[in-house]
């Protein structure tokens, strides 16, 4: 009984992880498995995934398509990427799901791919951008000095969101 109990546990601590990882299926879980060890392209995915394989072609396409769709969502969640130039480039985990897995066994609450400092800075800008609007087309007047503090922080917070964008995408790709 004890036995049973002690897995009991390990799944539902499994279940938390993956619940917490935001994976929809055993299948998307185990690509992220298979891509840990190292970039794979869709065949070998389903190789090791489905085997052994179905002898029936339509089975076998079948089987092609479940991963290509489960890799699809994956890249959506910004977990899988491949390369851009090449068309069969291998798919790997990003750097983004590389870090949500290390946050996860660690123990610690995973950390979104946008934070709320990202989110307060480009509010910020959007703010800053339409005061800057209203000010350019004369929809209230401010003196020259509160003009010019403006525009300037509208290009300095624009310029950190962007930064801090531009490091969000490089995680997922």
């Amino acid at each position: 009984m004890e036995h049973l109990t002690q897995t009991r546990d390990r799944l539902r601590r499994s279940l938390v992880d993956l619940k917490a990882l935001e994976v929809d299926s055993l299948l998307q879980a185990q690509i992220i498995a298979e891509l840990m060890d190292g970039p794979r392209s869709s065949m070998e995915l389903v190789e090791r995934i489905l085997s052994p394989l179905p002898d029936v072609p339509r089975e076998r396409e079948a089987c092609y398509a479940r991963v290509r769709r489960a890799v699809k969502n994956l890249r959506a969640k910004g977990y899988v990427a491949t390369s851009l130039i090449r068309k069969n480039s291998p798919h790997r985990l990003t750097r983004f799901a590389v870090a949500r897995l290390l946050q996860i066994a660690s123990g610690t609450e995973p950390e979104g791919l946008l934070t709320r400092v990202d989110a307060v800075l480009i509010a910020l800008s959007v703010a800053l951008g339409l005061l800057g609007l209203g000010r350019h087309f004369s929809v209230f007047q401010t003196g020259d000095l509160v003009t010019a503090s403006l525009f300037s922080s509208f290009f300095l917070v624009s310029g950190s969101s962007l930064t801090r964008l531009f490091e969000s995408l490089h995680k997922v790709m």
